[in-house]
């Protein structure tokens, strides 16, 4: 059983929407009070001429005497309202003072009335019921002020007319008594919508901090989960990263039949978690924010070419004609991100194609370059197409099938084209194909850069720095890169590095992650510091967390993402020595 001083939730919810009650009703006094003031001023210049002077001045002074009385509530509400407790009283000392005021005016219909004065009489027959029509209004936010105002000055001057005599003033008396009900009627509706609208306020309210705490627990969770996925992510990387060198590594070998065999297997199988990973990653940055794009003038048949080449084997073993005339135009784009927007789709549609034509066409319109990707493929329904761009989306693999990835394909499009600020059009039909259409800028000829990293670099005798606190990795790393000619450092930190270096390395290959918080850059710029010399470095990472993504980019060497490939690491190798 429940005790006496106990407090229920729906007590606490009435405290506080009366409590806001009394704070509106004070926040509006002022107001109030320049009415209650002026209002004795106006009756006191109207009634001088037919009323005495001396009781017209004294009522007259108690009105400004209890208008006082409000100023001096107001002043001490406002200064104590950070520490009262009990609300409801402050609206009870209000209602007091508001009876006071509606005898007093009350009375003034006995002090003023005139039986010989229809003018007078009508005079003060309005100035009680705009009293007790402002009660409603002006008292709104606390009814027991309405009533204190409103049936004293109504009764009093209903007894009076009552009093009177004669069936005019005693039908007036009983007017004035039907309106009393109807002003108690219409407060009772207006204070009933005050308290319903402010206890709406104080839902809303709490409401919003529920969502707001939701939202930072959420933020956090989320947080959290970011952190684990990305130290989950190294620690897969690892392993991954070893097996992808060392298969490099054999590739390199001359094997019998049935060994290369198994090693195009694997190679197959990491290409396709590379894959994988790779399109993790482009989500990572793109998140992350560091992908800034550079804009310049490159040949689109070189883009395109290579892309076919890389996806002709796949077409080749479904039976897929990928058709493509070599249009020899000029585009004005990123070269880098076109490349994996263009990649993406043509995968995409030798992917979802079992048999027919992939059809790259080109065309110029307007200083564009309009580049259409058709295919014969299985095609989506139209209420799929805007989902298919959402991260981890894929219509037709409900069996996870690895070959087809995991989803990301056409969400890291979408962003690109963003990035790069492109055109693209969608149209599929089910069982019919798709076409993907993308507008990019033309570029100029003359105005394509030399590049400089199109030559491959001799890598004999080329001394390497690896840094990485991996054993596995730093066997892997020495033996393929011993299989290229180059002479091979490894160690777990910058200071095993300078122990075991007999002369100063021409390139630094550094993990990000070392052991005791210390970074590849950091050990990078521990060597340049001992060496009094910029040396060429590549960092390697297997994180993917935005903070940590911004914080490799920021040390300014080339960053390579594990699991590695061998194509990519000579390739990085070759730019910065050529670079240097």
């Amino acid at each position: 059983m429940k005790g006496r001083n106990q407090t229920s939730p729906t007590n606490i919810v009435d405290a506080r929407v009366y409590g806001k009650a009394v704070d509106y009703l004070y926040q509006n006094l002022p107001t109030t009070m320049l009415a209650q003031s002026a209002m004795p001023v106006f009756i006191f210049a109207v009634l001088w001429s037919s009323s005495d002077h001396l009781v017209l001045s004294i009522w007259t002074a108690f009105n400004i005497l209890f208008c006082l009385v409000d100023f001096l509530l107001y002043r001490s509400y406002k200064k104590k309202r950070s520490t009262i407790i009990n609300l409801r009283r402050w609206g009870n000392y209000y209602a007091i003072n508001s009876f006071a005021m509606g005898v007093l005016n009350g009375v003034a219909v006995f002090l003023f009335f005139s039986p010989d004065s229809v003018p007078i009489q009508i005079f003060l027959i309005t100035v009680i019921l705009g009293y007790s029509a402002g009660a409603m209004v002006m008292n709104a936010y606390w009814i027991m002020s309405s009533y204190t105002l409103a049936i004293p000055v109504l009764v009093i001057a209903a007894i009076r007319f009552f009093i009177e005599g004669g069936i005019q003033n005693i039908g007036v008396s009983v007017l004035l008594m039907l309106y009393l009900v109807s002003v108690i009627t219409y407060s009772q509706n207006i204070f009933r919508s005050v308290l319903e609208t402010i206890q709406l306020q104080f839902k809303i309210s709490d409401l919003s901090k529920k969502y707001l705490q939701q939202k930072e627990l959420a933020e956090k969770s989320n947080i959290e989960k970011s952190r684990f996925l990305a130290a989950a992510s190294h620690d897969l990387r690892q392993p991954l990263n070893t097996l992808s060198l060392s298969v490099g590594l054999l590739d390199n070998l001359k094997l019998d039949k049935n060994s290369q065999a198994i090693v195009d297997v694997m190679n197959k199988s990491l290409t396709a978690m590379d894959g994988m990973f790779g399109a993790l990653l482009d989500i990572s940055k793109l998140e992350a924010g560091i992908i800034i794009p550079f804009s310049q003038h490159c040949r689109l048949d070189n883009i395109i070419m290579l892309i076919i080449n890389e996806n002709t084997p796949t077409a080749n073993n479904k039976n897929i004609d990928i058709q493509y005339q070599q249009c020899n135009l000029i585009a004005y784009s990123d070269p880098s991100l076109l490349e994996s927007i263009i990649r993406n789709l043509v995968s995409n549609a030798v992917r979802y194609t079992n048999e027919g034509t992939v059809n790259i066409l080109t065309s110029v319109t307007d200083n564009f370059i309009k580049l259409s990707i058709i295919d014969t493929g299985i095609g989506i329904d139209s209420t799929e197409k805007n989902k298919i761009f959402n991260e981890y989306y894929q219509v037709h693999n409900p069996e996870r099938d690895r070959s087809k990835g995991i989803g990301l394909g056409l969400s890291i499009v979408k962003s690109l084209v963003n990035l790069l600020k492109l055109e693209m059009d969608f149209n599929s039909e089910l069982g019919v194909g798709t076409q993907v259409t993308l507008i990019i800028p033309l570029g100029h000829e003359v105005k394509i850069s030399n590049n400089i990293y199109s030559k491959s670099v001799n890598l004999d005798n080329v001394y390497i720095a690896v840094i990485d606190d991996d054993e596995d990795i730093c066997q892997a790393m020495k033996l393929l890169l011993l299989g290229w000619g180059c002479n091979v450092v490894t160690g777990e930190n910058a200071s095993v590095i300078l122990k075991k270096c007999n002369s100063i390395p021409m390139v630094i290959i550094a993990d990000y992650r070392l052991r005791e918080n210390k970074t590849g850059g950091q050990a990078i710029k521990d060597l340049n510091k001992s060496f009094n010399k910029n040396i060429p470095a590549i960092i390697i990472t297997g994180d993917t967390g935005v903070d940590r993504l911004h914080e490799a980019k920021d040390e300014g060497y080339i960053l390579l993402h594990k699991p590695v490939s061998v194509p990519k690491l000579r390739a990085s190798l070759n730019t910065v020595l050529r670079l240097s």
